[in-house]
């Protein structure tokens, strides 16, 4: 029974003890990544080791901030991958529990640790924004997670705790508790916090705590002795601040939502009587009428109709500017259709004497008299009548410039009717025996002869006669056509019919054909006759190839063709029919008559391309084969050992490494570090070949952090040894003594007083802060009035009632 109890406890201690330790490697390796089986335990593990021993509210702090950082990492770990919406819930997760450790410190000790959460959710923010899951459509809990931290960044430690959803799920959610520094908003009754893990949706859903809502306190709706009974209406909390006074109802929802007051869609259908002038002021120099008489669509201000009828006598001018040089009339003289400002009449009846010259400019080299001399009809500028007897004699030519070359007697002479200056009339029966050359130029090779001779009709140049009569030779006139037979044209052609020609090749005898046609280039040697019997055409030839066995004394073989004669493959019935046989080239190499491919293998072609019918059919033995380089070229980068080394021929894809063998080769020689990696030596951190990511570096004596890390967008430029130590980076501490520039380092809160920080503020605690109000009476710069009904309205300045020593007074 002893030894059972003994062994019973020895197999629990060895439990206890295994577990334990696999647990505290799981907590302070931390490899796991999001989405991965082991993820969960690790996460569990490190709040056993790390918290569930650790009751000083200090230390909790910072274990959990450095569970924050590390969640941080996991995220950037997991981009791209499925493991990112795990790796948000936990960060979410990671988040909340800092917030609330922080909480639970003094409040003096709060600021710092507040001031390190910031920093982290900085870098935690850019790490969010970059993964896929903040891709549109991202869900709505991611969405809340990131709009709560930009809020507490930019408000600070008066943010509301962020809680889990506790569903079991990785669903995100916000809730309000309480604010973290304000501890004594915890004096009210009613500000009672939701429980971590309380799901919003369903403990508050008869009012969600949503947009505008996200940050009250409980008592800001739940005063009295009770909870319930506090009206949901908008009116019943923001009548005070009801700028209609009522006019538009008390459902602000109509027109309002809680995420924005200033998004606002308002029905004007439901103004009815009411003019737009009681809300709106109309643009400077507007028409001084009723608005809803033009602006009839509510939904788009400047879809407009003014009815021009109600203007009555007034002129145009009054509201609309003429343009440059203008008629300076009423404008109801020309535009009379006040929808269609271009649709203008002018009446030029009204102009009496006034000559069109005192309001049009005329063209260029115009006519010089007065306008309405020609153009009478007022309605169309271009019909217009010049009455051509008042010129007397003057010549067209004193206002029109004749064509070039031009005949250079009077214009009138042929222009009789000044109606239609094309309609001319030339009289060559007056030219007596004047050669038609003296006005007009033959054509270029033209007859040299009279014009008169073929030219008899003066009415029609292309009339023309000319008698080839009794004419033979041709080329006197015409040039024979290039390689032309040489005899006289007439011989062939006649006078009648030019095309007409014929050639009887029976009279040539025996002359043979080349002594007028050249034959084709590399053409046959023979005489023509022997295989072009038929004159009458040309292509019906009949060449015999019997007998003939010298192809090439005619025909060229291809490029790099057999170099034996055509007719040992060949016949001449049918040219491709040709059958080689490799059967009797002996020991003739295959390479005799074919090239091998580029850098193929030097070897006899027979040793691989045994099958003669089939050159694609090849056998190679690579056994006992090891120079591969001789052969095949490494891949760009390669190692530069022989490919046998960690090859094999059986498989090529199947290759071994073995990284012990390389002494002490630094790993740079084969790999390239990524951009901007550390300038030491391999070895130094990457101690295990056989994990690339398994590495060690030791940051003692290091202190030109820059040198590696970029510093964060709008950090302190000062080295970070200066407060931060390579044990703990976020065990940060900076010296602020002697500091009063704060805004180089510190933005002031909206709306917060322009001065120097240092002012008010000390660098021991920022929030016991003195402000001199002595000779301050502009209390309205920086303090809004009440907006009450006891308050004076219109309010006047605060120092007129209030000193500086005692409100109240």
């Amino acid at each position: 029974m002893r030894r059972l109890i003994i062994l019973t406890l020895a197999i629990v201690l060895f439990t206890v003890t295994a577990g334990g330790a696999i647990t505290y490697n799981l907590a302070q390796d931390g490899s796991h990544l999001p989405g991965e089986t082991l993820f969960p335990l690790q996460v569990l593990s490190e709040r056993m080791w790390g918290l569930g021993f650790n009751n000083d509210p200090v230390s909790r702090v910072e274990i959990w901030l450095g569970v924050l950082e590390r969640r941080i990492a996991n995220m950037e770990d997991v981009r791209g991958t499925d493991g990112e919406e795990t790796a948000v819930h936990y960060f979410q997760q990671a988040y909340t529990e800092t917030l609330y450790a922080i909480d639970a410190l003094p409040e003096e000790a709060q600021p710092t640790y507040n001031a390190y959460l910031a920093q982290l959710l900085d870098n935690g923010l850019a790490v969010l924004e970059s993964l896929d899951i903040m891709q549109p459509p991202q869900p709505e809990e991611v969405a809340t997670l990131h709009a709560h931290i930009q809020q507490y960044l930019h408000r600070g430690s008066e943010m509301p705790v962020v809680v889990n959803s506790g569903n079991g799920s990785h669903a995100i959610g916000i809730g309000v508790t309480a604010a973290i520094t304000n501890t004594n908003a915890l004096d009210d009754p009613h500000n009672i916090p939701f429980p971590p893990g309380a799901n919003m949706a369903e403990v508050h859903s008869f009012f969600p705590l949503v947009g505008g809502h996200g940050s009250l306190l409980c008592s800001n709706c739940h005063t009295g002795n009770g909870y319930k009974g506090v009206p949901s209406a908008c009116i019943a909390c923001h009548q005070e601040d009801d700028v209609h006074e009522g006019d538009n109802g008390t459902n602000c929802s109509t027109c309002h939502n809680i995420t924005s007051w200033q998004d606002v869609n308002f029905d004007h259908s439901t103004i009815t009587t009411q003019d737009c002038v009681e809300c709106h002021t109309p643009p400077e120099n507007h028409f001084p009428g009723l608005c809803s008489n033009c602006h009839i669509n509510t939904s788009d201000w400047l879809f407009l109709n003014f009815d021009h009828t109600v203007i009555g006598t007034q002129d145009c001018a009054n509201c609309h500017t003429r343009p440059a040089n203008h008629y300076q009339g009423a404008c109801t003289l020309c535009h009379s259709d006040t929808d269609n400002w271009q649709n203008a009449i002018f009446n030029h009846s009204v102009i009496g004497t006034t000559d069109c010259s005192s309001c049009h400019t005329p063209p260029a080299n115009h006519f010089s008299g007065a306008c309405n001399a020609c153009h009478s009809d007022t309605s169309n500028w271009r019909n217009a009548s010049f009455d051509h007897s008042v010129i007397g004699t003057t010549d067209c030519s004193s206002c029109h410039t004749p064509p070039a070359n031009h005949f250079s007697g009077a214009c009138s002479a042929c222009h009789r009717d000044t109606g239609n200056w094309r309609n001319a009339s030339f009289d060559h029966s007056g030219i007596g025996s004047t050669d038609c050359s003296s006005c007009h130029n033959p054509p270029s090779n033209h007859f040299s002869g009279s014009c008169r001779s073929c030219h008899t009709n003066t009415g029609n140049w292309h009339n023309v006669s000319f008698s080839h009569a009794g004419l033979t030779d041709c080329q006197s006139c015409h040039t024979r056509p290039s390689n032309h037979a040489a005899g006289q044209c007439s011989n062939c052609h006649n006078t009648s019919n030019w095309g007409d020609a014929s050639f009887s090749h029976d009279s040539i005898g025996d002359t043979d054909c080349s002594s007028c046609h050249n034959p084709p280039s590399n053409h046959f040697p023979g005489s023509c006759r022997n295989c072009h019997t038929n004159t009458g055409n040309w292509h019906s030839v009949n060449f015999s190839h019997a007998g003939l066995t010298d192809c090439q004394s005619c025909h060229a073989r291809p490029s790099g063709h057999f170099d034996g004669q055509c007719s040992s493959c060949h016949n001449t019935s049918n040219w491709g029919d040709a059958s080689f046989s490799h059967d009797g080239i002996g020991d003739t190499d295959c390479s005799s008559c074919h090239n091998p491919p580029s850098n193929h293998f030097p070897g006899s072609c027979r040793n691989c391309h045994t099958n003669t019918g089939n050159w694609h059919s090849v056998n190679f033995s690579h056994a006992g084969l090891t120079d591969c380089q001789s052969c095949h070229a490494r891949p760009s980068g390669h190692f530069d050992g022989q490919c046998s080394s960690c090859h094999n021929t059986s498989n090529w894809g199947d290759a071994s490494f073995s990284h012990d063998g390389i002494g002490d080769t630094d790993c740079s020689s084969c790999h390239n570090p990524p951009s901007n990696h550390f300038p030491g030596s391999c070895r130094n951190c990457h101690t295990n070949t056989g994990n690339w990511h398994s590495v060690n570096f030791s940051h003692a004596g290091l202190t030109d952090c820059q040198s590696c890390h970029a510093r964060p967008s709008g950090h302190f430029d000062g080295q970070c040894s200066n407060c931060h130590n390579t044990s703990n980076w976020g065990d940060a501490n900076f010296d602020h003594s002697g500091q009063t520039d704060c805004q180089s380092c510190h933005n002031p809160p909206g709306g917060h007083f322009s001065g120097q920080c240092s002012n008010c503020h000390n660098t021991s605690n920022w929030g016991d802060a003195n402000f001199n109000h002595s000779g301050q009476t502009d209390c309205q710069s920086c303090h809004n009035p009440p907006n009450d009904e006891d308050h004076p309205a219109p309010v006047p300045q605060c120092s007129n009632c209030h000193n500086t020593s005692d409100w109240d007074d």
